[in-house]
């Protein structure tokens, strides 16, 4: 389970600095693919959720969300399984269709 969110963590590393080539590109990525902050917010509306009760569940600030959602700072692995236990989805479905 760790492994899974390192490997995925150094993937998005590779990407934003284009280590992976030109097929991997940042601006083809983004057009396929949503943001992980993105993928929060939908899953927190869909559970009802406002960013502070998300926050708590999660054990971070509202602020911590509110970057997380607007993609300015990403979560760390372990807030990431926080997310994925509160949400009760599997990774698959966390990181589906995600960058």
């Amino acid at each position: 389970m760790y492994i899974l969110v390192y490997l995925i963590l150094v993937y998005k590393y590779y990407i934003r600095r284009n280590l992976l080539g030109q097929a991997f590109s940042e601006d083809n990525f983004y057009n396929k693919y949503m943001r992980i902050g993105d993928r929060i917010k939908e899953l927190r509306k869909e559970k009802e959720y406002s960013q502070a009760d998300l926050a708590k569940l999660v054990g971070v600030s509202q602020k911590a969300v509110d970057y997380w959602e607007r993609s300015v700072n990403e979560p760390k692995a372990s807030y990431i399984i926080a997310l994925v236990k509160t949400f009760e989805i599997t990774y698959d479905e966390f990181f589906t269709d995600v960058e």
